[in-house]
């Protein structure tokens, strides 16, 4: 799988309803990672997105790799749970 299609796999299973601010920063992060690729995010940016003060992302986040590597993990999080739900073929020891 390339880079391009992991990152939309990745943004396509964090999105949705967020309840803490921490979430609604993940979810407006992936948000602009979708729409605009890894540039486009920025911590300052995810927080204008999410309705929150410019700064408030760094209470939360060290810095953009850190809200970049967030939304990796979140999303293999996901995809794993997903997968786990999946039938698996039989495999032969």
């Amino acid at each position: 799988m390339s880079g391009a299609a992991l990152l939309m796999v990745v943004v396509l299973v964090t999105t949705g309803m967020s309840t803490t601010t921490r979430d609604k920063l993940l979810d407006a992060a992936a948000r602009l990672l979708d729409s605009g690729g890894p540039e486009a995010v920025t911590p300052r940016e995810a927080g204008r997105s999410a309705g929150v003060s410019h700064n408030t992302p760094y209470k939360h986040f060290a810095d953009k790799e850190d809200l970049l590597a967030e939304i990796a993990a979140g999303g293999l999080d996901a995809l794993g749970r997903r997968c786990g739900r999946c039938p698996r073929p039989n495999r032969r020891p």
